[in-house]
């Protein structure tokens, strides 16, 4: 039976993608009078976005039920 992960080991986890330094780095920002945590190096607005993902344009985007999907 596999182990069982603990939230101290999810948590880990989280961090080691979203922690200072991190792709996925997370940051508290002010919007009107709430603070939000955003990823800090998201692209500015959508046509970025997709911008980005022409890099992978010959790679498969998911696969589900045995449809491939692409960029």
């Amino acid at each position: 039976m596999p182990e069982q992960s603990t939230p101290a080991d999810l948590q880990a986890i989280v961090d080691a993608f979203t922690g200072p330094g991190q792709p996925y780095e997370l940051v508290e920002q002010p919007v009107d009078d709430t603070v939000f945590r955003v990823f800090k190096n998201a692209p500015p607005h959508l046509r970025a976005l997709y911008r980005d993902g022409l890099k992978f344009a010959e790679r498969d985007f998911y696969v589900f039920q045995g449809e491939r999907y692409s960029y």
